[in-house]
């Protein structure tokens, strides 16, 4: 990951420049803006200001500006950003965009950050009803968003495209995106063509109308004629959930570039519409994403009318240390994956009407490796684990936990497209020969939490994975997602 925002950037450090202030009911365009007592009051005159290195611009806590975007054309320098934030006490000041969604009537968006502009951070914030965003930058760099609530817009809180750079999203949340024209996926924060080093960290994404969170790029050029996907995006502590499409998507969209190097960690997906999280490609395109870290992670709770509830398409992901809680009938996809590790995760399902396994590796398959995972059923109907037909040459199971609701003696394993209990799985396919079934009623694996409790057979049962489990205590690793202490 070569994510390399400065500390000094990413704490806020704003150099020693000239501060003004914002009223929007005591202040006065009149006024010159450098005291609360001569504050301005709107927001043109902050757009007709001349900013420079280093300056901040203060809205008034409890104070409304509607029906005028903000526009910042001017660019800071490293240790001296251009700061917008607020002051004095109450609620976060507002920008209100004026727009109307039912019946629409047009507004303006509420932040742009314009041309190729740098060094400018944007804290504290209340920003809603964009006509399609909330903050927009094209081609810009080292620019921080950091504790704003961004809501009601339609198209995106946040988007980021044309090769803008070390970009950090602290915090805040950003809900309810409209998709007004029906034609966009609209996201509560969108990554977009080109660029690298992004940071989404402590995030909270809900009630969008298709994604959480979305990284893709497009097969026709933007506006500076990139198409290449962005690239080297950290999502950490994120809470994406209840969103009408997905907690996540990360999307290809062109025909030739796709190495995204993505890491997904210790964040939350759940409950949401389409997919908790879904690595594809769009049907245009050739090639799906590459190279994305999914680790410590809790999925749950899928809510949509699919039977998919976590989708991973591509090459060279490595997907392990999740919590998996599959929603009845769900299922766990991995499809068209070379060089896939899928390790250490603890899928459990509480029930299962349909047989669907709760796992499915799809053809094709090349060098996919399942080791070390716990698979908790609690339905006498769940199958656990599929290859479908074609894929079982490009598969690698062993030293796994099956921890099931009926004998393991049932049809509860699917070996290139046919259904075979567990002696059978492994002697047919040659899987899991260290691995281990057993019908729950004879096994005490795991508590409430899912944590192992202590006497578990699945305590010291894995295999070492260099770069996966090389923090395990005790003489092998443990399975599942969490190592016993």
């Amino acid at each position: 990951m070569q994510h390399s925002l400065s500390l000094s950037l990413v704490r806020g450090h704003r150099g020693r420049g000239r501060t003004f202030y914002v009223d929007a009911t005591g202040g006065s365009d009149a006024n010159d803006g450098r005291s609360t007592g001569a504050a301005w009051q709107t927001l043109a005159k902050v757009n007709a200001a001349t900013l420079l290195p280093g300056d901040s611009v203060l809205l008034k806590r409890g104070g409304v500006w509607t029906g005028t975007r903000l526009v910042l054309a001017a660019s800071g320098v490293a240790g001296a950003p251009i700061t917008v934030g607020a002051y004095g006490s109450g609620a976060k000041p507002v920008i209100d965009g004026g727009t109307v969604f039912s019946p629409y009537a047009a507004g303006v968006d509420c932040i742009l950050i314009s041309g190729s502009q740098s060094y400018v951070t944007i804290e504290n914030l209340e920003l809603r009803n964009g006509n399609d965003f909330g903050i927009s930058m094209a081609g810009c760099g080292n620019i921080v968003v950091a504790d704003c609530d961004i809501h009601d817009f339609g198209n995106d809180g946040i988007l980021v495209f044309s090769g803008s750079h070390d970009v950090t999203i602290l915090r805040g949340t950003y809900a309810n995106a409209k998709n007004r024209t029906g034609t966009y996926v609209s996201s509560g924060i969108e990554i977009g063509d080109g660029g690298q080093n992004f940071l989404i960290d402590g995030a909270e994404c809900y009630g969008n109308a298709t994604c959480g969170i979305a990284c893709h790029n497009h097969s026709a050029a933007d506006p500076q004629g990139r198409t290449d996907v962005p690239r080297y995006v950290t999502i950490r502590n994120v809470y994406s959930h209840d969103n009408t499409g997905s907690g996540a998507q990360i999307l290809t969209g062109d025909t030739t570039n796709n190495p995204f190097d993505m890491t997904i960690e210790d964040s939350r997906f759940a409950s949401n519409g389409t997919y908790d999280l879904n690595l594809t490609k769009t049907a245009a395109s050739t090639v799906f994403p590459t190279n994305v870290t999914v680790r410590r992670c809790t999925l749950q709770n899928g809510v949509g009318a699919g039977s998919v509830q976590v989708q991973v398409q591509g090459t060279g992901h490595r997907v392990y240390r999740n919590l998996l809680q599959l929603s009845a009938d769900k299922q766990v996809n991995l499809s068209s994956c070379t060089d896939l590790e899928f390790a250490h995760n603890t899928i459990y399902q509480a029930a299962n009407t349909t047989a669907a396994a709760m796992v499915v590796v799809g053809s094709p398959a090349s060098s996919v490796r399942l080791r070390d995972n716990l698979w908790l059923a609690g339905s006498t109907g769940a199958f656990l684990l599929g290859v479908a037909t074609g894929a079982g040459a490009g598969v690698t199971a062993d030293y796994n936990f099956y921890d099931t609701a009926a004998a393991p003696s049932g049809l509860r394993w699917t070996w290139n497209g046919t259904n075979v209990t567990y002696a059978n799985w492994q002697a047919t396919s040659g899987q899991d020969a260290h691995s281990t079934a057993f019908q729950r009623a004879q096994v005490v694996a795991v508590g409430s939490d899912f944590h192992l409790q202590a006497g578990s057979p699945c305590i010291d049962a894995g295999v070492a994975i260099a770069g996966i489990n090389d923090d395990y205590l005790g003489a092998a690793p443990d399975l599942g997602y969490a190592e016993k202490a």
